[in-house]
Order: C-alpha cells, then structure tokens, then sequence
C-alpha cells in the first residue's frame, strides 16, 4: 500500500509528464505550421506586447524577429523547469542527470529544427543554440536558487545552533 506522500508524487510526476508533453507537442506543433501562419500568429502575438517591450528596451529594439527568438528560447526555458522537476521528483536529485536534460534538450530542438525543414520553412543551427541557451538558462536558474536556498538553512542552521550551545 503507498503512502500518501507516494501518491502525491505519483499524482505530481504525472501531472509533470503532462506538462512536458503539451509543451512539446506546442514546441512542435508551431514549427509544423507553414511559414505564412506561423509569421502571422507571432505577429498578432508580438503586436500585442510591443508597446511594453518598447516601453521597456526602447522604440524599435525589440523587432519582430528577435521577439520570435526569445519566445523560442522562453519556450525552452519552460520545459527546462519541466524536466529539472520530473527529474526531481523521480530521482530526488537533478544534479547527477544534468547532461541528459541538456542533451534531451538538444535533440527536442534537433528535431524542431528537422520539422521545419518538413514543412518548408527556414531550420537553422543557430535556433538550435537559442533553444539549448534557454533550456540551459533554467536549469542554471534553478540550480543557482537552490543553492541560495541551501546557504541560508545552513545559515539558519548555525545561528541556531550557536544559539543552543550559548544556553
């Protein structure tokens, strides 16, 4: 019989599984579109936000074409968190699988790029390295909080102790 904490994580690793999945099939599912459609769609979309983005950077520095890589590099970010929980959730730890996230990573954005070559529109190794730099960005993200984390416990840890022992 599981506990309930197991069925939590059960529950959460599934829950995880479900996110990756939407998130690569939206990943995916974008670059099958045709070249016309997709620049249509992230136009509307960057219609949208370019008043903050020009309120924010300036007039005309955040084009078109460079919120489209962002919004590659975001989408990467995302399932970077994605696999950096499902990893923690099935192992415990992220740490000792870091290149395998990576090089998942990778080979989503391959094969990204690969379908765009499918539904005629423009691949690039370049959008390869986007994508990689956002996924790896998450995870150094979240690397780096943990770590921040771990440092002020173990602070409050030592004042406490100090503490007791000054009793």
């Amino acid at each position: 019989m599981l506990n309930r904490e197991s069925k939590v994580r059960i529950i959460l690793v599934w829950i995880t599984v479900a996110l990756i999945l939407a998130t690569l099939l939206f990943i995916w599912g974008n670059s099958c579109q045709p070249k016309q459609v997709s620049a249509k769609t992230s136009q509307s979309v960057y219609e949208k936000v370019e008043p903050v983005l020009s309120a924010t950077f300036g007039k005309g520095v955040i084009t078109h074409e460079i919120f489209r890589k962002i919004a590659h590099s975001v989408e990467f970010m995302l399932l970077g968190v994605e696999l950096v929980l499902f990893t923690c959730l099935v192992y415990g730890t992220p740490y000792k699988y870091t290149f395998q996230i990576i090089a998942f990573g990778f080979a989503v954005a391959g094969l990204d790029e690969s379908i765009q070559i499918i539904s005629r529109r423009g691949p690039r190794i370049t959008d390869v390295l986007i994508d990689g730099a956002g996924l790896i960005l998450a995870i150094a993200l979240i690397y780096l909080l943990r770590l921040i984390v771990y440092l002020i416990q173990t602070i409050i840890a030592k004042k406490k102790h100090r503490k007791q022992n000054a009793k």
